[in-house]
Formats: C-alpha cells, structure tokens, sequence
C-alpha cells in the first residue's frame, strides 16, 4: 500500500521542486516506516503512528520552488528536512520537541476523519501545505492553501503550528552549529 519506489513516492510533480538526493532518501525513508517500529500495532488500522507535513514555497532570489519538510511520531522522534538541505533528525531527544511530537499525532488522530486516502506523494505547490497521516491502513492526507490553515478556527491549523515550535527550534540548531565554523 506504501510507495516503495521513489517515482512512486514523489509521483507526477507538481513543480519543478529544487531537491537534494539527500532528502530524497530521508523522504523514502519516512514513506517506509512500519508502525512496528514506532511501537503501534498493525491490527490497530485507524491508528495515526506518524505525519509528515510539507509546506511549498519558492526561494526569493532564484524564484524556484522548493518545500520544508516535518514529521512526528508518537515515540517523540521528530526531523525538520527542507528539500534543498540543511536539515536536522533526531530532535525527539530535546524532551520539549518529544512531547510537542506526541501531541502532534494524539491531535492527528482527532483530524484522522478529515482526511482522504492518499494517491498523489508529490511535494505541494508554492503556498500550499500537506499533511500525510501514516495509518496501518495506509497514507491518509489533507492539503490547504497556507492561508486557508491560518485562518481561525481551522483544526488543521493548529497542527501547522505545532510543526512551526519544531521549525523554530531546528533552525536555532541549525544557526548555533552555523556559528560555530
């Protein structure tokens, strides 16, 4: 049911997304994760055991697009990936970004109804965002437009700034270890 090929996984692009191969793989890798390893069980089929939010941009200078990339999982692990590179996994070990990633699928889970079997893995277009809900039954997910989500009272919003704590807390790393060379 999950994409094992990366064509597959990224499907017919939306955009001519700027990507490394590096996130390539990482983004492979996540659509791979079996709820086993996660510590949820495969007969619990509506259960959500990780999101993976993406958010399309397009880089000011060059005006070609390119994604920020996020997930959760319920073991508190979480990653902060953008297409272009420089990223950072394993911020699950900052107890902060573990419970900020729990709560991100315990209100996943809430949402779980919202959403649509996934057919299309393909990055979003410049301004839109996507959650996929990795489910044992398979990759459920919900795409807005980036305004639509800001707008008060949608549920979906609030996981979009939930990933935003992650982001900024990435980026401080990202900035420190920057400074450092």
């Amino acid at each position: 049911m999950i994409p094992k090929l990366l064509k597959d996984t990224f499907g017919p692009q939306k955009s001519q997304t700027m990507m490394t191969q590096q996130y390539q793989k990482w983004r492979e890798l996540i659509f791979e994760i079996d709820p086993g390893q996660v510590g949820v069980s495969k007969e619990q089929s509506d259960r959500v055991y990780g999101v993976l939010m993406d958010i399309g941009m397009v880089d000011r200078q060059s005006r070609h697009p390119f994604a920020l990339s996020l997930t959760a999982f319920p073991t508190g692990e979480t990653s902060f990936q953008p297409t272009v590179g420089g990223g950072i996994i394993g911020l699950g070990g900052d107890k902060k970004m573990a419970e900020t990633a729990r709560k991100l699928i315990k209100l996943a889970q809430t949402l779980l109804d919202q959403t649509q079997p996934a057919k299309d893995f393909s990055l979003p277009a410049s301004g839109f965002v996507q959650f996929f809900f990795f489910t044992p039954h398979g990759v459920r997910i919900y795409e807005e437009h980036l305004d639509t989500l800001q707008t008060a009272g949608n549920p979906f919003g609030q996981l979009l700034v939930g990933f935003g704590i992650i982001r900024q807390f990435a980026e401080r790393i990202i900035d420190q270890q920057r400074a450092r060379k």
